[in-house]
Formats: C-alpha cells, structure tokens, sequence
C-alpha cells in the first residue's frame, strides 16, 4: 500500500512540477506575436481601461514585431505612431524612440529594447543621439486576435491592449 501511495504521489509531482508539455504550447503562442498590433485600449490596473485614441483620418497607431533575428538574438520591432497631421512620429508616448529589439523569456516576459541593440542608443531623423531604458512586459493574453501586455514600472502596472491588423 505504501509503495502505491509513493508511486502515486511522484507521479502527481511529476506531473504538475514538469513544465515540458505546458511550455510546448505556450511556446508555440509565442510566435503569434509576429506582425503588427494596433493599440486597442490602454490604462492602468487599478483602473478602467479606455479605447486608445488614434489621430483622426490617419492609420491606427501600431506596433510591429519582426521574425528577423540580429546577431545578438533580438527580434526587430518598431512602433508606428501619427500625430494629428498623419506625420510619423520620432518618439513614442513614453518619450522613447519607435525602433528597437525585443526578446521574450521564460514564455510570458517580454522585454522592449530601444535602438540599435541592448544598450538604448538610437538616432532620431536628424542624427540626434537619445538613451532609453528597455521596458518589460508582462505577456497576460496573446492568441492569433489580441495581445494584452502589463507594463512594470514607476510604481504601477500599465494594461495595454492590441488587436492583430
């Protein structure tokens, strides 16, 4: 009796403390984040969520992450941001350039490096070097329609919602 309730409790060990099969799947989601995401809503956790508001006449404001990979193991990404006159915008509302890498670990973080690699250096249009720290995400919902992100930082979590485009 003993060792059926030892083999039984190792197998439940095994089972809930074995990430393979759980990873495989998540894993496999990840690459749904490939493409471009409009911004759909935004707010705080602790707070109601309110559309986004994208400039009038203009394309949606959207965020694009790549498939290409750099030498250093980042994915591309870029935001595309408009101001009222459907000009480009060089920074985005965290006063950050659009351009940058992001790298996803352990499945669900994922964290936005901006500029050229990891360092946070990047260029705007008329060659003016600016430094930003990289943010980093919580991934809380990501299938083929919607990417919900949690933004860490300044005290608070950030609620950011995409749809796929």
């Amino acid at each position: 009796m003993k060792k059926q309730y030892l083999t039984i409790i190792g197998l439940l060990v095994f089972l809930f403390t074995n990430p393979s099969c759980k990873k495989d799947v998540e894993a496999e989601n990840i690459y749904n984040i490939v493409g471009k995401w409009a911004y759909y809503k935004i707010g705080e956790i602790d707070g109601p969520l309110e559309l986004y508001k994208h400039s009038p006449g203009c394309s949606k404001d959207f965020i694009e992450f790549g498939n290409s990979v750099n030498n250093i193991g980042y994915h591309f990404c870029r935001e595309y941001l408009f101001d009222n006159s459907c000009n480009t915008l060089e920074h985005n509302k965290l006063g950050k350039g659009v351009g940058g890498y992001w790298l996803i670990s352990n499945i669900n973080m994922l964290t936005r490096f901006y500029g050229f690699n990891s360092s946070g250096l990047y260029n705007d249009k008329y060659g003016n070097i600016f430094q930003a720290d990289p943010d980093y995400y919580e991934i809380v919902e990501l299938n083929t329609k919607t990417l919900r992100l949690h933004r860490m930082g300044q005290g608070k979590i950030q609620v950011l919602i995409f749809q796929k485009i």
